[in-house]
């Protein structure tokens, strides 16, 4: 069989750019090896001693230390998720929430979701956070600190209900399980909700856009995440908070297409 010569240079340039790609992904692999250096050298020489600094001085001025311990916390996590390669851009203006105020969001897998809500905020809230990131290695006590444990509703009502009254500023989960707007077109809604909503002072919507997607993000694949918040007033009528009028409006919020109250 003979070749011809366009089909030889056809094949020349398909090994071509198989090479080059094969090359990338070795860069890509280093690249993420001296990232994972850099995010390391950051968090032993530069996080870690600023970190015992807050801490030792917070054993003096009391609550004020406890406030650093929380901007330390904010800093740090804005710094992680950059270097993870989230971007993010409000769709809706900033809000100035009041304490004791509850803050709802949907329930994704990620189980850094509500510590990317919590960086958001130039005020403290507290936020629900899975058990294994009481383990992150140098930030899990302060995690602890501006966190409850993430659970079902039955065991943390009464305690997400002691918090709003003492005034923090709260972020619940409004639906029992874990939700994938890319794959799930219903939004379940916790029936505790309504209590919780009738303790608060306010009450606000916040939603991330494609957080879901947080695995997939590195420093050579940029996630954008589009953040949006919204106080009740403007999404619900006050009447019934569960209604389905109300339902579907919330729903609509947080891109589904139906919602059922949870039994």
């Amino acid at each position: 069989m003979a070749y011809h010569e366009a089909d030889i240079r056809g094949a020349k340039k398909d090994v071509d750019s198989k090479t080059a790609y094969l090359e990338s992904i070795k860069d890509i692999r280093f690249q993420r090896f001296f990232d994972q250096g850099r995010r390391f050298f950051e968090s032993v020489f530069l996080f870690l001693p600023l970190y015992f600094v807050i801490r030792w001085i917070s054993i003096f001025i009391g609550k004020k230390g406890r406030l650093m311990e929380a901007w330390l916390l904010r800093r740090y996590l804005q710094h992680y998720f950059y270097r993870k390669g989230i971007r993010k851009i409000f769709l809706t203006p900033p809000v100035e929430i009041p304490p004791g105020s509850l803050i709802l969001t949907t329930r994704i897998i990620p189980p850094f979701a509500s510590l990317y809500y919590y960086q958001l905020f130039t005020t403290p809230v507290i936020v629900p956070v899975s058990d294994v990131l009481y383990r992150w290695r140098g930030v899990g006590k302060l995690i602890k600190r501006v966190s409850y444990p993430d659970g079902p509703m039955t065991q943390q009502k009464e305690l997400i209900m002691g918090l709003l009254k003492q005034g923090y500023r709260v972020i619940v989960y409004l639906n029992p399980d874990y939700l994938d707007p890319m794959i799930h077109t219903k939004l379940y809604f916790d029936p505790m909700i309504k209590t919780l909503m009738s303790v608060a002072k306010n009450t606000y919507f916040l939603k991330g856009s494609d957080l879901e997607l947080y695995s997939a993000a590195s420093s050579h694949t940029r996630l954008l995440v589009i953040v949006s918040c919204k106080e009740s007033g403007f999404l619900i009528d006050s009447e019934d908070p569960l209604s389905q009028k109300n339902q579907e409006k919330i729903a609509d919020f947080f891109q589904c297409r139906y919602s059922e109250v949870a039994t």
